[in-house]
């Protein structure tokens, strides 16, 4: 097999997907960290947060790349339901705070690719 230089060798994939496991308590710190208005705080887990997930959708191969899958889903699927509330009259007088709703995504993203994770063990 020839050499090609940039490609993940099998150390590489495995740290990769071991950083992952940082992404949910890392999202959940973010989650109270805009609660909270700690900003300096949630500027620096929304980093690490936005880049586990970047780590998560550039999955090297197809057992990571199906968790990816199923985290996705649901992550989606609460920004799906995000919108929605947003249509119903009773809840435009309760304007949500964008920050908020980003972190709630994020740790349901997470929270799915660990539950995920750990039923594949």
């Amino acid at each position: 097999m020839p050499y090609t230089p940039g490609t993940l060798d099998e150390s590489d994939r495995t740290r990769a997907y071991s950083l992952l496991w940082l992404g949910l308590p890392d999202s959940l710190v973010l989650l109270a960290a805009v609660i909270l208005g700690l900003d300096l705080l949630a500027t620096v887990t929304a980093g690490f947060a936005a880049g586990t997930m970047l780590v998560a959708f550039t999955a090297p191969d197809e057992f990571t790349g199906k968790h990816v899958s199923v985290a996705a889903r649901w992550a989606a699927s609460a920004a799906g339901l995000g919108l929605i509330a947003a249509t119903f009259p009773f809840l435009r007088d309760y304007p949500l705070d964008p920050a908020l709703v980003l972190a709630g995504i994020a740790v349901v993203f997470h929270l799915a690719l660990t539950l995920q994770r750990l039923k594949d063990r």
